[in-house]
This record gives structure tokens, sequence and C-alpha cells, in this order.
């Protein structure tokens, strides 16, 4: 945006911007699910069982983590490869040897 606008004041960015203010969006979702996953895993520790903690994970956690992983699904598919500092999913499926 800063790029085009310095090119050209009159240049249209509204792609540009949707696409900014979206991985925005994206990115603080990760970082709230992040701190709220963090939080869980604490508290898993205070389950008083073997069996509780399991059903903690499966109930509590495992949901958080999915929406943790739509998160960063979200961010990778509107994140240019050369950007994107972790392996894809067709790294990780075709690229292990």
């Amino acid at each position: 945006v800063i790029s085009k606008k310095t090119a050209s004041a009159e240049l249209d960015c509204t792609y540009e911007e949707a696409l900014l203010k979206e991985l925005s969006k994206l990115a603080s979702g990760a970082f709230k699910r992040v701190n709220e996953l963090e939080k869980l895993l604490i508290a898993a520790k205070e389950q008083p069982s073997a069996q509780e903690i399991a059903n903690y994970y499966k109930d509590t956690v495992i949901p958080k983590m999915e929406e943790l992983r739509r998160e960063v699904d979200g961010m990778e598919l509107i994140t240019d490869r050369r950007f994107w500092p972790y392996p894809s999913y067709a790294d990780l499926l075709f690229g292990v040897r």
C-alpha cells in the first residue's frame, strides 16, 4: 500500500488494504488463541488424574488448537510462500524422505 501510494496517490489500493486487513485479523486471532492455549496448558496440569487430564485435552485443549489452526491456515493461504516461515502442508507431505 505504501509503495503504491508513494508511486502515485491516485492508485487504487482496495485489494491491498483488504488483504492487509484480513491478514491483520488472522494474526490477531492467532495471537489470542496462543495466549488462550498457554493458559489451558497450565490448567491441564491441575487436573487430579490421568483420565481427567486426557478428557481435559480432548474437550478443551484440542478444540482450541483447532481454532488456532484455522487462523494460521488462513494466514498461510494469503501469504506468499517466500515470506511464509514454516513448511507448507505440501512440504510436509512430499518433502519428507
